[in-house]
């Protein structure tokens, strides 16, 4: 996957082939600057003035207390993203009257993704990135000197893990179910072990799925007050419970699970503390136990900036690393797991 020019026009298209340093001119800029502008667009309430129904940049202008001049231009980023439409023949609910060249209205996807009421929301997770502007600000620093930042004390500074919790748990609940029904969970299995997993919605899936299983989140003492509310408010608390614990230095062989869930935890250990974690892992599994590692991939072929983003992201973070799917399976081989299954998600 990859992000680019895409020119709409046979004139665009030339223009982009005839003259290559188009990408160079306009990449250090433009997707910084819009990146910037849906964070704000969402934190300053332009997406949900949006709404469902066309709107003009008065009301959305007087609605978010904004001058209407920077709504507009706001609202022009966001139509090049292909987040909103303009005039066009768009109509009120009413079915009264057309809309004006001054009315605006976001298109589905981003009505289902982006406004706050939506059971797809993903508007937490969009003001999460907003966080990460001081590991980008400093990346070439970082990167000098080799240190990662860290970004859990970044957000305890920000009084921000109620933002990550709830964020977390948006990227995960379109594909929590679909998780829950791969796990090959042994027969009679009762005690799964979601290490850091936050929210829960994972353990919850795979418990719902697999009766009598229950969970067990093991997650930071700064993480499970806020965890557990959102656990209780979305219904998930009838498989799940949560305990206050640093999963990454818990002896994991007290609580005898006969499933181990580790939900895009991995990619943040370094590679000798991952060793350890794994060959733990493995001890404290019951006979025929499970451990379920549910992480990014890097591509072993073409390269996919997403992936790769990611990936040093998580790099700068935490010193971690993402490996590819058969790195990963031979470290639980050497750990001394068998019967290593990969599935792509």
């Amino acid at each position: 996957m990859k992000y680019g020019l895409i020119p709409e026009s046979p004139r665009e298209t030339e223009a982009v082939r005839a003259h290559p340093a188009m990408r160079a001119l306009l990449d250090p800029f433009v997707p910084a600057l819009a990146s910037q502008v849906l964070i704000s667009a969402v934190e300053l309430g332009i997406v949900d003035a949006l709404g469902r129904t066309g709107v003009t940049s008065d009301e959305i202008a007087d609605r978010c207390q904004l001058a209407r001049a920077d709504v507009v231009m706001v609202l022009d980023v966001l139509r090049g993203l292909g987040m909103v439409q303009q005039g066009g023949g768009l109509a009120k609910d009413s079915g009264t009257a057309p809309t004006s060249d001054d009315e605006w209205k976001l298109v589905p996807w981003a009505q289902d993704t982006l406004l706050r009421e939506s059971p797809a929301s993903l508007c937490a997770w969009v003001q999460f990135n907003a966080l990460k502007r001081p590991v980008l600000a400093n990346l070439s620093d970082l990167l000098r000197r080799g240190h990662s930042f860290d970004f859990d004390q970044h957000l305890t500074q920000a009084a921000a893990w109620p933002l990550q919790v709830h964020a977390m748990f948006e990227t995960a609940r379109p594909i929590a179910d679909w998780v829950g029904q791969q796990v090959p969970v042994p027969a009679n299995a009762k005690c799964l072990l979601d290490l850091g997993g936050g929210h829960g919605a994972y353990a919850a899936a795979i418990c719902r799925h697999h009766p009598p299983l229950r969970g067990l989140v093991l997650e930071q003492p700064e993480v499970v007050p806020h965890a557990r509310e959102l656990s209780r408010a979305n219904g998930l608390d009838q498989w799940i419970e949560f305990e206050a614990a640093d999963c990454k230095a818990t002896d994991l062989r007290v609580y005898r699970p006969d499933v181990i869930f580790c939900g895009n935890l991995v990619h943040h250990l370094p590679s000798a503390q991952r060793r350890e974690f794994f060959q733990q892992a493995h001890e404290a599994l019951t006979g025929d136990g499970v451990l379920v590692v549910w992480d990014l991939c890097r591509t072993e072929t073409a390269p996919d900036l997403v992936a790769a983003s990611f990936a040093l992201f998580f790099r700068l973070t935490s010193n971690g690393e993402c490996r590819s799917a058969a790195q990963w399976q031979t470290e639980l081989e050497k750990a001394g797991f068998g019967a290593c299954r990969t599935l792509a998600g």
